[in-house]
């Protein structure tokens, strides 16, 4: 008989991502997540529809403003910035002109409009993954 030990590149021979701002990355036959391959859509570009292989169609995503790293505004007294700064991702310190600063923890950034430190993307912000070009997505 015939033996099923060779994987197959389904990115390669069926091309089954979205033409139009996607991309494939094969996948390992046992990857139970996504067996055989995993479609995603390029930056600038969302899945407007998907299935148990990730995006079936991609189109042109909103433009959002991502701030990838912020620090809080600057105050004269330490007190006034220590009321200001979330305790669980920021702390205050002392810049270098003298004032005091709420500076977030890696990963975060200050959102003046809320008074708080929230997370940012990576992918967008640090590029961590390879390239869709290289076979990388986040």
């Amino acid at each position: 008989g015939r033996e099923c030990n060779e994987d197959i590149d389904e990115c390669a021979v069926d091309r089954p991502c979205p033409e139009v701002g996607g991309f494939c990355v094969d996948r390992a036959p046992w990857n139970r997540e996504f067996p055989g391959y995993k479609c995603a859509c390029i930056p600038g570009y969302e899945a407007v529809t998907s299935d148990e292989h990730g995006a079936t169609a991609c189109g042109p995503q909103n433009v959002i403003i991502v701030t990838c790293r912020e620090d809080g505004p600057e105050y004269s007294r330490e007190e006034e910035c220590d009321n200001k700064c979330p305790y669980q991702r920021g702390d205050c310190e002392e810049n270098d002109d003298g004032f005091y600063q709420c500076v977030c923890e890696d990963g975060y950034t200050y959102n003046e409009a809320t008074g708080d430190c929230e997370d940012i993307d990576e992918c967008i912000c640090d590029s961590p993954c390879p390239s869709a070009a290289e076979g990388g997505f986040c």
